[in-house]
C-alpha cells in the first residue's frame, strides 16, 4: 500500500520539479524588461541646455571651418570662439557624453553675456580630417581669438590660438564659465608652431589641408599591416646586406691565389729581376 502511495505521488513531484526552471525563465523575462524601462527621467536643465545649444554651438567640420573661423566686417573687434573638441566611441571610447552635456550649458548661461564668446565643437568620430588637420584630439577645448577685419591689409592679422585639456570627470560648466569670464584662457600657452592650423607654415603654404588627409590615412591603416610591412621592408635589405657580404667572400680566395701565382718558390730569378 505504501508503494502505491508513493507511486501516485510521483506524477506531482515531477511536476513541481518542471516548475522551478519555468519560475526562472519568467523571471528573467521580467529582467530583461525592466531594462527597457527607463528608472530615471532626463533632467530638464540638460534638455533645455541641449536646446540652447542647437542654436548658439556651431557645428565645425572640413568644408566650412575656415569661412566661419575666419575675420569678419561685421565686428568691431576682436572676435573669441570656444570650440570642444569632442568625440564618440573611437576617439573618446565613449566617455564625452558627460563633458558634451556640461559644454550646452557653458553655452546657455554664456548666452546672456553681450560678451559672450562665439561656441564651435568639433567630432573627432565624425570629422577626423579636420581633427588631423588641427592635430587636435579630445577632450579638449580651443579658445581662439581672431584679430579685426582689415580689408586693406596686404597679409592678415596673426589668430592667437589657446588649448585647454579637459579632465571628463570633473570638469563643470560653472567652471569653464569661470574661466572664459576671468581671461584665465589667456595665460595658456599659445600655439606657435608649423602645425598652427591658421598661422602655421603648412598653413600659409596650403599644406595643412592635404596634410590632415595623409594623417586621417595613415590612421585608418590598421597597426598590424605596418609592422608588416616594416618586418618585410628591414627582411629585404638584411637579406640584399647578407648576399653582398656573401659575394665578397667569395672574391676573396680567387684574388689571394691569384697574387700567390706571382711569388716565386725558389730556384733561380727571372731574367728580367734584378739581383
Amino acid at each position: 500500500m505504501r508503494l502505491l502511495h508513493l507511486l501516485a505521488l510521483l506524477p506531482a513531484v515531477t511536476l513541481a520539479q518542471e516548475q522551478v526552471p519555468l519560475q526562472e525563465k519568467i523571471n528573467s523575462w521580467f529582467e530583461k524588461v525592466k531594462g527597457y524601462i527607463p528608472t530615471q527621467q532626463p533632467s530638464p536643465v540638460d534638455a533645455g541646455a541641449a536646446t540652447v545649444a542647437a542654436h548658439r554651438v556651431h557645428q565645425l567640420t572640413t568644408n566650412n571651418w575656415q569661412s566661419m573661423l575666419s575675420p569678419s566686417p561685421d565686428q568691431p573687434g576682436p572676435e573669441t570662439w570656444m570650440v570642444l573638441v569632442t568625440g564618440g566611441n573611437r576617439t573618446c571610447q565613449g566617455r564625452c557624453g558627460r563633458l558634451n552635456a556640461e559644454f550646452n550649458k557653458t553655452a546657455a548661461l554664456l548666452s546672456v553675456d553681450k560678451n559672450a564668446p562665439k561656441m564651435g565643437l568639433i567630432n573627432c568620430d565624425t570629422h577626423a580630417v579636420l581633427c588631423s588637420t588641427w592635430m587636435a584630439g579630445p577632450p579638449s577645448l580651443w579658445y581662439i581669438q581672431l584679430p579685426v577685419y582689415d580689408a586693406a591689409a596686404q597679409s592678415p592679422a596673426s589668430t592667437d590660438a589657446y588649448v585647454k585639456h579637459l579632465n571628463l570627470t570633473t570638469t563643470t560648466a560653472s567652471g569653464l564659465v569661470k574661466f572664459y569670464k576671468s581671461e584665465e584662457w589667456k595665460e595658456l600657452d599659445r600655439i606657435d608652431s608649423v602645425f598652427h592650423p591658421f598661422d602655421g607654415a603648412l598653413a600659409k603654404y596650403g599644406l595643412q589641408v592635404p596634410l590632415g588627409y595623409v594623417l586621417f590615412a595613415f590612421s585608418m591603416v590598421p597597426s598590424w599591416s605596418i609592422m608588416l610591412g616594416v618586418s618585410f621592408f628591414t627582411r629585404y635589405f638584411m637579406n640584399k646586406r647578407m648576399g653582398q657580404q656573401g659575394n665578397r667572400g667569395q672574391q676573396t680566395p680567387k684574388s689571394a691565389g691569384r697574387g700567390a701565382a706571382n711569388i716565386p718558390r725558389g730556384g733561380a730569378p727571372a731574367a728580367n729581376e734584378k739581383l
